[in-house]
């Protein structure tokens, strides 16, 4: 809204009652709203001489005013009585010889009015002052009922009432509280909510606020003078924004408006020293020959943000002076020219979907059209980027973002493009996350001493495999476009810093206790024990408490100056909490928050503060403007999804709350939120739920564990408001099974599990048809029947439809991946190839993001890969083969180094481990080729003659390969010797550009070998994989091929199946993955009926129970899907009926009757001979099934007939997640569905909006 207009009645003089400057308040009030965009309502008389007829009037007036804007109601003057005798006070004629009164019927009546004219969403705000006015508003909302408001989405009013429930008033009260929660928001708020609005004023006393029907009504707009959209400190965030406000044409303000960066890096108050270090960045940005990237790390607490932010300053001069006035920095250094910057990210709690966004506005580049995928995004900024001359790009905090290797990954991809500038800060390695589910009792709680300048120990958990400098290698410090500059301990700094900082703080203090302090901050920094963090602890500390430097205090000073990091952090929250026992919840309430941080909006901070407060403290939200105001320099202030988050202004403090923080406390905080959410839901079903819980719930549901997926899908309105995306992510990262045989305490719910199974469906569909859509996905996945809830446009009644596993998505490549490898069979570790020539590293049972990242060459893409089994004192190793026709080997120890390297003289086609250790090549123009990398000095040496395309290579027993070439041979060599020699070769009738070994009983060589489309020589060949059995006689053929039916295949893979039997993989050219059974040549199971990315890798992984999955790698897709194939094609007993279940609850795996559902081709009702719905179901096969219309148990009746009724298929989604093949109406509500994997019984339960669009996932 642009105007707010205010309607004022202000009473001076009231006959009897004490005169009262209520004009002049009002003027006062009005000023103090124009916040909000309140202007004087226009036409209307400020001078009136008041009495009976000109306040209706005036009401009148307003009330006729509505329309299509929102106003404010201000009544000021006087009141008399209290509850429900309460009445406001006018003078009752214009000689004002005595006074009337106004009853809550009569304004209840004028805001009915008011409310009948306005047009949605529009809202009126209205405000009392007067004695007893906190009754009388009460009995207003009261009477509004009794007046004709049939419901209270309707009124849309805020009402509010100044002064004491049963006492007088005090005029100035509204406007001071008021006053007060406006300064509660701050410039990363773009609006204000009514409900949060009245919120806060409840929060103060003496006011008392009631929002009615306000959940989806226009937000009011604050206006600031000048905007401060910035992640600082709070305490930096205050001292700013008096700077703007007293410089009303600043280099600072055009700086903002200039749209760089949605905050500045840290800007530390009296930020000192790091000469050497800036000089070393202004020669690296001088230098066009220098690296593209430039990572500046350091120990915690060492100042890397603090110097990028001073940095900053440098690059913008006039900026840079302004702010040295203000005393944020020392004079800057005249001869340290840096460019200007083109973008600022501060990194903490973004994932990559966020940076991509966040350098569109800075970067000028058009915003993204909605739907597309991050790849087409992130392709578009690398081509904006190529466009522009020059760009500079600061990011801090990459080590506190939410994915770090994937952003990191991204940051490394622009830094060899022409003209980019981009400086890095971070730490080495990011922190392993909290993992919610260790046995129990495990809190792993730490003393409150250790060490002196030791780094806190992360909880153990998953995502502990982490390399001790990952951020390093993921953003390519090797790679000669990256280059490292570590930030070294500055004591001379530190202890300058101090003496100014002290030196300067108000009252003064003695110069030699001063310099006593510095000295001792300088010698623990000399020996190691503390960084720039730490000496800024002191500081804080001391200014906080300055009688700390006085004789008789010095014993505490001492005290305080031999703690350790943890020592200083943990007076600093003793000092904070003293006499204030909400501090203590409410600072780590933050270490807890997931995103950018917690919003005080939404009651969200609050709440997570209760769950882990103590019996009898609850913090409420004036707790949390009294925390800001003590520990101003400890909260960091950032803006997420349009309101301000706080968290803790450095991780380390973060780490501090943590280490204390077991699972209880996590599932605490999760119930707290699910409850909080809850709540919302049941107050306005049709608003969405406030961001940071639609966002991050389900995060906070992965750091609670098993307890808390369960905690979230026991209330499926909430779960069912969540966003999938991020659902899906931390369903990955969970690091429990997907899969039903893990048995119901080690795998998600059905609820939660159906809903990420069902995401690309819940993707185009309405919010009407999540319930269902989720509803089927868990029928599909688990075999369970999940309840819909009061929030469905339709539920499923009941389904016997076949189970199949939802696959995994590793998605942290820019490019299509292209090659797969993996380990010995005892490892979860997977290294995916992509074409731009980068390898990630993956624990998919650890978390959904890379645990590592390898650099290929600039501009080289990768050809092959091959893993190398650890031995001879060192761990795993692997393999990559680029068309620079180099090969590297690469050590995966906690730092990946490049072990050995080559070149070739071809470009390779594939590689295999050889045992020795040594690599086996193959290539184009026959080549075949043994290394011995152990060797630095040997070359590979081939044993075959120039001939045709080698397409590739498998290992097997007794030092022997198999290769296929382009002559259609399946050759089988000799790998003991120094070259490969050929033992005996066959010839299929289908020329081979593909094999894949089939796992067995030792000793006995399988593999499989198949024509590929895309291959060269490609051309019209039958789809048929072909056996082959190596023995010591030679190579035969093993029975007749293997026809798949489908028009080409893509790829093939092997896994071991049920029972430690094998199960051959197939990808036909539509994308589809079939399973086989090599022996009897029959399919088994289908894992995706048809995608349009062909499939071109397939590889077998260890799955969470040790149990082999198949990974998949296709064409135009930058991910690596996981699949099981132990619960695919194999359906289940009706979900929802009793006969499905087993004895112990989990779902039943069905017999060979009900495999038979799979493929439902017709359904009719029909009446059995005792009158009985029933439903006749046509399979693929030809026969026929008959089973309960009620809960789909079978039924062997042969007296059936058939009774279809009229009526249309009611209004569901266009994909339901398989085709529908036929339906049959039961009665006005309910439906049969025959889809092509089975049947489910579907009823309608509400009429859909009109209007009602798609929603975003």
């Amino acid at each position: 809204m642009d105007k707010l207009p205010v309607h004022v009645l202000a009473f001076d003089d009231v006959h009897d009652q004490t005169h009262v400057d209520a004009t002049k308040e009002a003027a006062a009030i009005l000023a103090l709203l124009g916040r909000l965009g309140a202007v004087a309502a226009p036409g209307v008389p400020e001078a009136v001489a008041w009495d009976l007829n000109t306040v209706e009037e005036r009401l009148v007036q307003w009330a006729a005013s509505g329309g299509e804007r929102t106003s404010v109601l201000l009544w000021i003057g006087h009141g008399k009585g209290k509850n429900r005798q309460a009445s406001l006070l006018v003078p009752g004629n214009r000689e004002n010889t005595r006074a009337a009164r106004i009853v809550p019927q009569t304004l209840a009546w004028h805001l009915h009015d008011e409310a009948s004219r306005r047009v949605a969403p529009h809202w009126a705000f209205v405000v009392v002052e007067a004695c007893g006015s906190w009754g009388f508003v009460d009995r207003v909302a009261e009477e509004l009922t009794a007046v004709g408001a049939t419901a209270e989405k309707e009124l849309a009013l805020l009402l509010v009432g100044s002064g004491q429930h049963l006492g007088p008033g005090h005029l100035g009260t509204f406007r001071e509280k008021m006053a007060e929660v406006l300064d509660g928001f701050t410039d990363h708020d773009r609006d204000i909510e009514p409900g949060e609005l009245a919120h806060r004023l409840n929060a103060h006393d003496g006011v008392y606020a009631r929002a009615i029907g306000c959940s989806r009504q226009l937000p009011l707009r604050p206006r600031t003078a000048h905007p401060l959209p910035v992640t600082a400190t709070v305490e930096d965030y205050d001292r700013l924004h008096r700077l703007l406000d007293t410089q009303t044409d600043s280099a600072l303000a055009h700086f903002l408006r200039s749209g760089v960066c949605s905050g500045f890096t840290e800007l530390s108050w009296g930020f000192t020293g790091r000469a050497a270090d800036r000089r070393a960045v202004a020669r690296w940005a001088a230098d066009p020959h220098t690296p593209g990237m430039l990572i500046v790390t350091g120990a915690p607490g060492a100042g890397k943000s603090a110097l990028l932010g001073n940095l900053m300053l440098h690059a913008y001069p006039a900026v840079g002076e302004e702010l040295h006035a203000a005393g944020f920095a020392d004079r800057l250094d005249p001869d340290l020219a840096l460019p200007a910057v083109d973008a600022v990210l501060h990194l903490a709690g973004s994932t990559l979907d966020d940076v991509v966004g966040g350098l569109t506005t800075p970067l000028g580049i058009a915003p993204a059209e909605p739907g597309l995928t991050l790849q087409v995004r992130i392709a578009a900024l690398r081509k904006a980027v190529e466009g522009r001359p020059h760009t500079v790009i600061m990011a801090d905090a990459l080590d506190e973002a939410r994915e770090p290797l994937l952003v990191a990954g991204l940051l490394r991809e622009l830094a060899p493009l022409t003209g980019v500038r981009l400086v890095v800060g971070t730490r080495p390695t990011a922190p392993a996350p909290v993992v919610g589910h260790r046995p129990p009792g495990d809190v792993s709680r730490v003393p409150e001493e250790q060490t002196p300048g030791a780094d806190p120990v992360p909880p153990s958990g998953r995502g502990t495999r982490a390399a001790s400098e990952e951020l390093l290698d993921a953003l390519g410090r090797d790679t000669g476009h990256a280059q490292v500059h570590a930030l070294e301990r500055d004591a001379e700094a530190v202890n300058r810093y101090v003496t100014h900082s002290l030196r300067g703080t108000p009252g003064g203090l003695s110069a030699e206790a001063v310099d006593g302090v510095a000295d001792i901050v300088r010698e623990r920094v000399e020996n190691g024990d503390w960084e720039f963090l730490h000496a800024s602890l002191v500081v804080q500390e001391i200014q906080q408490s300055p009688e700390l430097l006085r004789p008789e205090r010095l014993a505490d000073l001492d005290r305080m100056l031999a703690h350790d990091q943890r020592g200083l952090f943990n007076s600093a929250v003793r000092r904070i909490a003293e006499g204030f026992p909400q501090a203590t919840p409410l600072l780590a309430a933050l270490a807890h928050a997931q995103g950018r941080g917690l919003p005080r909006a939404d009651q969200v901070w609050a709440t997570v503060a209760d769950a882990l407060a103590p019996a009898g403290v609850a913090p409420a939200d004036a707790d949390i403007a009294r925390l800001l105001h003590r520990a101003a320099a400890y909260v960091l202030l950032d803006g997420e999804d349009g309101h301000t988050v706080h968290r803790l202004a450095h991780r380390t403090f973060a780490d501090k709350f943590l280490e204390r923080s077991g699972p209880h406390e996590r599932a605490a905080v999760l119930r707290a939120l699910v409850a909080l959410a809850a709540d919302r839901v049941e107050a306005a079903p049709d608003v969405p739920l406030p961001g940071h819980l639609t966002r991050h719930l389900s995060a906070y549901a992965a750091e609670a564990g098993p307890d808390g997926w369960r905690e979230l899908a026991g209330c499926p309105r909430v779960l069912d408001r969540i966003d999938v995306p991020a659902l899906a992510g931390d369903v990955l990262s969970a690091g429990m099974s997907l899969t039903s045989e893990a048995g119901n305490a080690g795998r998600l719910p059905g609820g939660v599990l159906g809903t990420v199974a069902s995401a690309h469906l819940i993707r185009a569909a309405s919010p009407g048809d999540r319930p269902g859509l989720r509803q089927l996905g868990a029928a599909r996945t688990t075999g369970e029947h999940t309840e819909a809830g009061p929030d469905a446009a339709w539920r499923v009644c009941w389904s016997r439809v076949a189970r199949h596993f939802p696959h995994l998505p590793l998605d942290g490549h820019v490019r299509p991946v292209k090659e797969l490898v993996t380990w010995e069979a005892e490892t979860t570790v997977l290294a995916s190839g992509a074409e731009d020539g980068t390898v990630l590293l993956w624990e998919p049972w650890a978390g959904h993001a890379p645990v590592a990242a390898l650099p290929g060459p600039l501009r080289s893409s990768l050809l092959a890969m091959a893993a190398l089994p650890p031995g001879g004192g060192h761990g795993p190793r692997l393999a990559v083969a680029h068309n620079d026709r180099t090969v590297r080997i690469w050590d995966l120890g906690d730092t990946p180094a490049v072990h050995a390297a080559t070149d070739v003289p071809t470009i390779l086609t594939g590689m295999a481990a050889v045992p020795g250790p040594r690599l086996a090549l193959t290539g184009t123009q026959g080549y075949v080729a043994l290394w011995d990398f152990t060797r630095p000095t040997d070359r590979p040496r081939s044993g075959a003659e120039p001939a045709g395309r080698v397409h590739g290579v498998v290992s097997v027993a007794q030092r022997r390969l198999v290769t296929v070439d382009e002559g259609g041979y399946v050759k089988v060599w000799d790998a003991s010797g120094e070259a490969p020699r050929s033992l005996v070769s066959g010839r299929p009738a289908t020329p081979p550009t593909a094999l894949a070994v089939l796992p067995g009983a030792p000793g006995v060589v399988r593999f499989a070998t198949a024509h590929t489309e895309g291959a060269a020589g490609d051309a019209k060949t039958a789809a048929e994989v072909t056996f082959w059995t190596l023995t010591d006689d030679g190579l035969a053929q093993d029975g007749e091929p293997l026809h798949t039916g489908d028009s080409a295949l893509t790829a093939i893979g092997a896994i071991t199946g049920p029972g430690g039997g094998t199960r051959l993989v197939t990808a036909a050219r539509d994308g589809s993955l079939y399973l086989w059974d090599p022996h009897t040549r029959t399919r088994t199971g289908v894992l995706r009926e048809e995608a349009s990315a062909p499939t071109v890798r397939i590889l077998s992984v260890t799955g969470p129970t040790l149990v082999p999955l198949p990974a998949t790698a296709a064409r135009r897709d930058s991910a690596v899907r996981l699949w099981s194939p132990h619960t695919s094609g194999a359906p289940v007993g009706a979900a929802g009926s009793s006969e499905a279940d087993g004895q112990d609850g989990t779902p039943d795996t069905g017999g060979p009757a009900d495999r038979a559902l799979a493929g439902v081709k017709s359904v009719d009702r029909a009446l059995g001979p005792d009158g009985e719905e029933l439903l006749l179901l046509g399979l693929r096969d030809g026969t026929r099934r008959v089973c309960s219309a009620a809960d789909g148990a079978d039924r062997t009746t042969g007296h059936d007939r058939p009774a279809r009724l009229p009526g249309m298929l009611p209004e569901l989604p266009d994909k339901l997640g398989a085709r529908l093949r036929d339906w049959a109406v039961l009665d006005r509500r309910r439906t049969a569905l025959a889809l092509d994997d089975g049947v489910i019984v579907v009823e309608a339960l509400q009429r859909r909006p009109a209007g009602q669009g798609e929603t975003e996932s």
